[in-house]
């Protein structure tokens, strides 16, 4: 079995659970909404829903997970010899979507300063590609999730780079102040300010991006309503390097499922709009 967003989304059609809190039964110990999605999403890919051992299922993600952190990591996911994932949740509608201190990646780098210590570990690999996964939430029941390619929809990281270190160098030309680069995710920290020079000023930045209903609005059909909704967005190059075996079978839900659809469109390459790229469109509907 080979595990990846075509294996996640067949799983989530052929048995679309909705209310996680309930299903999961999470602890009190852990936040029980962030530890609830964190088990959805480590077993849609791994089709272990079914499994009720908590040993069963570790041993099913050992063998298909390279990296496990949580929503405060970089990145959430790793799979073995496959694609990094990072998850968001949001509580409302086209609300955006935020990244905190660290700026939009189309793709992992394994030499980015913000990777998780032990998340590079165990392959040999400089670049992998990054699924983000976008959660709605209403009254703590999935209503949309959103499967995104980092690189349908953000630019190159040169690109916020630039943006981020002319922010950091306005600082300290409009202040005349020295601004302290310690943690290369914050955009400084301002020192030797009072006489004493017992006083600091952290900056940190807060990045968002626009909640994929909005980036992608074009494609989806304002008249459905449902009760539960999954869209995926990748460049058609991307589907068609999945196994064979696993497109047909997806391809084949469109017979059984009225609901489901795979399409063609073309979308607009982050880094300069007037170029379109060849990409797949997936949709389902649950009533």
């Amino acid at each position: 079995m080979e595990i990846n967003l075509l294996a996640a989304i067949n799983n989530i059609v052929n048995n679309p659970i909705t209310d996680i809190i309930t299903h999961y039964k999470t602890t009190k110990r852990f936040n029980k909404v962030e530890k609830a999605i964190e088990l959805y999403i480590q077993d849609i890919f791994c089709n272990a829903n079914n499994f009720d051992s908590v040993f069963d299922k570790w041993e099913i993600f050992s063998k298909y997970f390279a990296f496990f952190g949580n929503f405060r990591r970089f990145p959430n996911i790793i799979i073995k010899n496959g694609d990094g994932i990072l998850f968001k949740t949001i509580t409302e509608t086209n609300a955006p979507i935020k990244l905190n201190s660290f700026y939009p990646r189309d793709k992992l780098y394994k030499q980015d300063s913000i990777m998780a210590k032990h998340s590079i570990e165990g392959e040999d690999w400089q670049e992998k590609d990054l699924l983000y996964i976008i959660i709605e939430l209403n009254n703590q029941c999935l209503k949309s999730i959103w499967f995104l390619y980092g690189d349908c929809f953000i630019a190159d990281k040169e690109i916020y780079e630039y943006i981020q270190n002319r922010v950091k160098q306005g600082l300290e030309e409009a202040y005349d102040v020295e601004v302290c680069i310690d943690n290369p995710n914050e955009l400084g920290t301002v020192e030797h300010i009072d006489p004493l020079d017992i006083t600091s000023l952290q900056i940190k930045g807060s990045w968002f991006i626009e909640n994929p209903n909005l980036v992608f609005e074009d494609y989806i059909d304002p008249n459905i309503q449902s009760k539960f909704s999954v869209h995926a967005v990748m460049l058609k190059t991307k589907y068609d390097g999945f196994p064979i075996a696993q497109r047909k079978n997806l391809e084949k839900l469109q017979d059984k499922d009225k609901n489901f659809n795979i399409k063609d469109v073309k979308i607009r390459w982050p880094n300069n709009t007037v170029k379109l790229l060849e990409a797949k469109f997936i949709s389902f509907y649950k009533y």
